[in-house]
């Protein structure tokens, strides 16, 4: 986004070497002005450097509305090693000339131990209905958050933000319906977006479970759910509940914020990144998913598979098409027909760009 306000959009690199690597790395977060037709880390500005080896700062970067009431964007820096996503006021960074944490920063958390809060975040849509963007968190492994129990769950905190918050303050909450026992696996919100997918004006909360063994025809495979909340948002519910649950096959992004047929509503992209075999989950190796388009409105239960609007699929060679699907966005036109085009990943070792067809009136 634009964080400097000079017209151009600005981008940041995270570099969350903990998570991954073990507590001896250094966390970074590096910021690049545009224009600029390359970026060289020499040309960017260390924004953070961790020095808390606990912390993996950096795991999810997004661009936000304007949180903080500066009229700039935001950054939202997410760390849910420590369960703290970080909203970094777009003046601030601006002024940022080297290493250090902006004075403004909100700090929203989780006070739960080892939620993995900030594993999604989204922070560019009004999804209570005040006029104001608010803060989406999801926290898709907990172990510590109910007293009933461990569940994943999706936080939203109306904004503005002008101070730290605590997850257990959010205006709105999605907790799973499934029990986070040892070996189920269950992730709500291993992706999340928002967009208005039944044309109400309201942004609509779209959440992402890669893991559901619930379905009556998983037999125990973790296939995967797409949960759609309508806005305006308020209160507590359970995934279960939403206005529209989509079905899939396996894991990958979800996508919501484009009008894909020019209705003057979101559509809702869904990918599948794994394809399943003899024995329930195929793993790589080959082995091809498929990304779905779903036109608004919809509601109820829907099968990605038997109900989509559009299928992308990889028709090239099996072993270049591993987790085709596991991401999905929509980009502006591409292929000079008027109207937006899809990419679809897989897993970030190839990209494919898909014209989208016109629906069926």
């Amino acid at each position: 986004g634009d964080l400097d306000g000079d017209g151009f959009d600005d981008f940041a690199l995270g570099n969350d070497q903990a998570l991954f690597f073990g507590e001896d790395e250094t966390d970074e977060v590096w910021l690049f002005w545009g224009p600029s037709p390359t970026a060289l880390f020499t040309e960017g500005v260390q924004l953070i450097v961790g020095d808390d080896p606990d912390r993996c700062l950096g795991y999810d970067i997004e661009r936000a509305a304007d949180l903080t009431g500066d009229d700039r964007d935001d950054l939202l820096v997410s760390d849910p090693c420590t369960d703290q996503v970080w909203v970094l006021s777009g003046v601030d960074v601006a002024a940022a000339t080297g290493p250090g944490i902006s004075p403004a920063a909100r700090v929203l958390e989780s006070t739960a131990v080892a939620v993995e809060f900030g594993v999604g975040v989204h922070g560019r849509a009004d999804l209570t209905g005040d006029g104001i963007a608010d803060l989406a968190v999801s926290a898709p492994d907990p172990d510590v958050r109910y007293p009933d129990g461990d569940f994943d769950f999706v936080s939203v905190t109306a904004g503005p933000l002008l101070g730290d918050h605590d997850a257990a303050d959010a205006a709105f909450t999605v907790r799973s319906s499934l029990l986070h026992a040892a070996g189920d696996g269950h992730n709500l919100g291993f992706t999340i977006d928002a967009g208005d997918l039944n044309g109400d004006g309201y942004a609509d909360l779209v959440i992402g479970d890669p893991n559901r063994v619930d379905y009556p025809w998983s037999e125990g495979a973790p296939f995967a759910g797409t949960f759609v909340f309508f806005g305006p948002l308020s209160g507590a519910t359970v995934d279960v509940d939403a206005d529209a649950h989509v079905h899939t096959i396996a894991r990958g992004e979800v996508a919501a914020h484009t009008d894909l047929d020019g209705d003057g509503r979101d559509d809702l992209l869904v990918g599948s990144g794994l394809y399943p075999n003899e024995w329930g989950f195929s793993t790589g190796n080959g082995a091809s998913g498929q990304a779905y388009l779903l036109f608004s409105p919809f509601a109820g239960s829907i099968s990605a598979m038997n109900d989509a609007d559009v299928v992308f699929s990889c028709h090239e060679d099996r072993s270049r098409c591993d987790y085709f699907g596991m991401q999905v966005l929509a980009v502006p036109d591409q292929t000079g027909d008027g109207v937006h085009d899809v990419v679809v990943g897989d897993y970030g070792n190839d990209f494919w760009l898909f014209a989208v067809p016109a629906p069926a009136r």
